[in-house]
């Protein structure tokens, strides 16, 4: 039987977004962060008030988990925790780790209400609780305005109305994806 400490005690409620670096936040044809990708992410992550779990490779060494919490708070963000690094790590295992962390939150007293995978990899393939969760980034271009709408439905809230990026929807010219040295501004 629960104690009257236990039924006041409010759950917090929160809404995830699991997020991925490279090919989401890093196209593959960039050196760096997308300056639309962060700018998008940030839309979500404000609209919504979902919290930021790195999912993504950049998580298991301090240097590069550093590197993202910087490049988030350029933004404004910041990150609610890292997934738990299986003993083989890889995208494979991926959702794994994101079925790890939520078990880990439930047993913290947390409620996650909605949450979102943001990943290049098909990560909805590689277990079947993934399923109506991923949005798959094609990791050319990164997240794009297309990726966040299917991540606002998700989350179960309504896309706010604002302009579209005027390079939404124009295909990239062939030697911009050839020359992967050039750095590109998104």
């Amino acid at each position: 039987m629960a104690s009257l400490g236990d039924t006041l005690t409010p759950r917090r409620r929160l809404k995830i977004v699991f997020l991925d670096v490279d090919g989401v936040l890093v196209p593959t044809n960039a050196q760096w962060f997308s300056v639309t990708a962060m700018m998008l992410l940030k839309l979500l992550v404000q609209t919504t008030g979902a919290q930021i779990v790195l999912s993504s490779r950049w998580r298991i060494t301090q240097l590069t988990r550093s590197i993202v919490e910087k490049r988030l708070a350029v933004d404004g963000l910041s990150l609610h925790s890292c997934t738990p690094n299986s003993v083989d790590g890889g995208a494979d295992n991926r959702a794994l780790e994101i079925v790890e962390w939520l078990e880990n939150a439930e047993k913290r007293g947390d409620v996650v209400a909605e949450w979102v995978v943001l990943d290049d990899a098909p990560v909805e393939k590689l277990d079947p609780r993934m399923k109506n969760h991923c949005v798959k980034v094609a990791d050319v271009t990164g997240l794009r305005w297309k990726d966040i709408e299917a991540a606002f439905q998700i989350l179960n809230v309504r896309v706010p109305p604002v302009a579209r990026s005027p390079l939404e929807g124009i295909p990239l010219p062939k030697w911009h994806i050839q020359h992967r040295n050039i750095p590109t501004i998104y």
